[in-house]
């Protein structure tokens, strides 16, 4: 009862950077509505938490809960201070509702941006997949097997092409 009490206090004095590290750690754990609801608390005590607003949309989209204010959250956390969080979260909403062409071009800043990072390569060749297209899934699962030869996404997407083009 005396840590029910204690964290209860710890509540009343809750900052923005408390607030939002708690969000973080239940959105690792998985808890995905309580993780928005502190990434919500975080936003009405500082509203241009850029981070908070990156995590209050990934748990929206980890909810499929996700609609134009989703998208909207991801462009003001962008504007505030871009990171390759946010973009990526533009990304999985544009993946999430079939608009590969627009994820792709999003993509394709990103790796133009970051060329020593190849996870905006690996979300490429997800998309790729995902939209059918094997034959640029396998030419851009290449291209990360030359940055990274044991890359396991690149290994799994390679060998789903095998199978699904040369398997027929």
């Amino acid at each position: 009862s005396s840590l029910e009490s204690r964290i209860k206090e710890e509540r009343k004095r809750l900052t923005p950077n408390s607030a939002y590290h708690a969000s973080l750690f239940l959105f690792l754990c998985g808890k995905y509505e309580k993780s928005r609801d502190y990434a919500e608390k975080t936003i009405k005590l500082h509203q241009d938490h850029s981070d908070s607003l990156n995590l209050k949309g990934w748990c929206e989209l980890m909810l499929n809960q996700s609609g134009k204010s989703t998208l909207e959250l991801f462009n003001k956390a962008i504007h505030l201070n871009e990171t390759i969080d946010g973009v990526l979260g533009q990304v999985r909403f544009h993946q999430n509702n079939n608009d590969f062409e627009k994820a792709i071009s999003i993509l394709n800043r990103l790796s133009v941006r970051y060329p020593q990072l190849n996870v905006p390569l690996v979300e490429k060749m997800k998309t790729y997949l995902a939209s059918w297209d094997y034959e640029q899934a396998f030419e851009t699962s290449y291209r990360i097997l030359n940055m990274e030869p044991y890359n396991i996404e690149a290994l799994r997407v390679k060998t789903i092409v095998v199978l699904c083009r040369d398997g027929k």
